[in-house]
């Protein structure tokens, strides 16, 4: 009897409390209703709004790559249910539990992973919501989304962008194990990387984007993440992105076709062939090496350094064509150069060109062509039947390893019978590779000749015994070496009795009566009298037969610094 009365006070008690149960429940439902539904606020990576466009031409716009705050789950108010199918261990032997923990996050020994959580990890693809592939064209300030799974035709030079967005990352594990960092491979498709901005809350900076060994690097501010943390907030999601240019060692040469899968995504994209040939890092430098015209026994001659380097892809089938642009007609030739190509020699050789390269390369070969404007081949061959001087110069290099660098030296002759004051003279090296123009440079020179020559009486005026007079002139030419950087050849004086050409005149009722002493004329040079046939001294009546008394000419040489002087009566 006694046994039945506990019975049925057990029950009546069990009754009595089970609406007040299933009250708490209800509430903790409520509750747990409430917390799913607060709105969600993004981290984001900020930088100046721009427009992304897709193939089809459609507009997007980018929310400012930013990353993002999730629901704050309180677990403090939440009643936690085990589920059967996920036991929580517990240790029996030590009496102590098994840190609860989100079935795809493992936490690490205290003092985590430097590197931080690795959103490429296949272990922690279930946190990457979506990763996207963007390119912008040079020129454009658009960005472009890359079709997964469709031909995206871009150009090699063009820009990419990878934006990675993640959700459902446990803050507290992030803090713990992986010391406020997000990271996620680049892939191997870019390089040059560059990331803009922070990290952004609200207009706060809560955290900082990197590039380190072919990652990007997210670090959050640690005591950001304890707010959060401390206020419920237990997960958070977002995106951030890095930008650079196309790896053009990756790209294949024939086709320029290849596959790019990162996170969700396969990417096929097309940059088209000779990727390296086309946008492969190539500059030229071309300089006048000589401040002032080379002078000697057969002529005067400027000299002239190229120099090629490859960038860090290296460029294939290299070659420079070097036309005088700008006062050719100043020039005679390429000196050493003919139509028939020929190597190099690696090292100095009169006027000769020769290369200046590392040890083990091969000198590269250069000919005479004509300069052509044909686009599609735009690097004339050797053996032309006839060239229209001075023609361009080619310099065949070949292919070019990364980071190489190459030397040509030449020379240019100078014509002996043309006025070269002051015509600047102009030569272009256009670089190619393939049959692509990639990079060219000048280099100018202008002859400069700073003289004076002023006339004298020289002596007193001598009457002869006949009753007639003799006046001695002296004309003295000065070439100043220090303004001026060109010897001078075939230089002429000429003295007219009556100039034409101006105002200042003869009495045309003395002329009659005047006439060159044609046994006067003599030359010094630095107060020395030169001898006879170092110059010549011819005469003209009116013409330019310079035959009769009237006029003198007198032809002489004169280098640059030296000092002439006539004499005549």
């Amino acid at each position: 009897m006694l046994c039945l009365s506990c019975i049925v006070v057990f029950c009546t008690i069990y009754v009595l409390i089970l609406p007040a149960i299933t009250l708490e429940k209800k509430t903790t439902c409520e509750e747990e209703e409430q917390i799913a539904i607060q709105e969600e606020q993004p981290l984001v990576q900020e930088e100046d709004e721009s427009i992304v466009q897709s193939d089809d031409s459609d507009e997007v716009e980018f929310v400012s790559c930013e990353p993002i705050e999730e629901e704050t789950d309180d677990i403090e108010d939440v009643e936690i249910t085990e589920d059967p199918e996920e036991e929580m261990d517990v240790d029996f032997a030590s009496g102590e539990e098994d840190g609860i923990v989100a079935a795809d996050e493992t936490v690490m020994p205290e003092g985590g992973i430097a590197g931080g959580f690795d959103l490429s990890e296949e272990g922690n693809k279930e946190k990457l919501k979506d990763v996207t592939l963007f390119y912008k064209l040079p020129g454009n300030e658009n960005w472009q989304k890359c079709k997964p799974g469709n031909d995206t035709v871009i150009p090699a030079n063009a820009k990419i962008k990878l934006q990675v967005e993640y959700e459902n990352i446990q803050i507290q594990n992030l803090m713990k194990s992986y010391n406020c960092k997000l990271t996620y491979d680049l892939p191997e498709l870019m390089r040059n990387i560059t990331t803009e901005g922070g990290i952004f809350d609200g207009g706060n900076k809560v955290g900082t984007v990197t590039c380190e060994n072919g990652k990007i690097i997210v670090t959050f501010d640690k005591e950001y993440l304890n707010n959060r943390n401390n206020n419920g907030q237990t997960t958070i999601k977002g995106n951030f992105y890095a930008q650079g240019d196309v790896n053009l060692r990756v790209v294949p040469d024939t086709d320029g076709k290849t596959t790019v899968t990162t996170g969700n995504k396969t990417y096929q994209l097309n940059f088209g062939p000779d990727a390296i040939a086309q946008y492969g890092q190539i500059s030229v430098e071309k300089t006048c090496i000589s401040p002032q015209a080379i002078s000697t026994e057969n002529g005067n001659y400027l000299a002239y350094t190229i120099t090629v380097t490859a960038g860090e892809d290296g460029c294939p089938d290299v070659s420079v064509v070097d036309t005088i642009v700008n006062s050719s007609d100043c020039v005679a030739s390429y000196v050493g150069i003919n139509t028939t190509e020929k190597s190099l020699e690696n090292g100095e050789n009169a006027q000769n060109p020769y290369e200046t390269l590392a040890e083990g390369k091969t000198p590269g070969k250069v000919y005479l062509g004509n300069m052509t404007t044909d686009s599609t081949n735009p690097v004339p061959t050797p053996g032309a039947a006839n060239i229209t001087a001075p023609g361009s110069m080619v310099w065949k290099i070949g292919n070019m390893a990364a980071g190489e660098s190459r030397t040509l030296t030449y020379y240019v002759k100078l014509k002996d019978d043309v006025g070269l004051n002051g015509n600047e003279i102009k030569n272009k090296a256009n670089v190619y590779s393939k049959a692509y123009e990639r990079a060219y440079h000048e280099a100018s020179f202008t002859p400069k000749i700073d003289y004076t020559m002023p006339k004298s009486h020289d002596k007193d005026i001598d009457r002869n015994s006949d009753g007639t007079y003799t006046i001695t002139y002296k004309i003295e030419f000065n070439l100043d070496g220090n303004n001026s950087n060109y010897a001078l050849k075939n230089l002429e004086f000429r003295d007219y009795l009556d100039d034409q050409s101006d105002n200042i005149h003869t009495d045309s009722n003395a002329l009659p009566y005047i006439s060159y002493n044609r046994d006067s004329v003599k030359l010094y040079k630095g107060g020395v009298e030169l001898p006879s046939k170092d110059y010549t001294v011819s005469w003209a009546n009116g013409n330019d037969t310079y035959e009769t008394p009237w006029q003198i000419r007198m032809v002489i040489q004169l280098d640059s610094r030296l000092q002439g002087q006539m004499v005549n009566q």
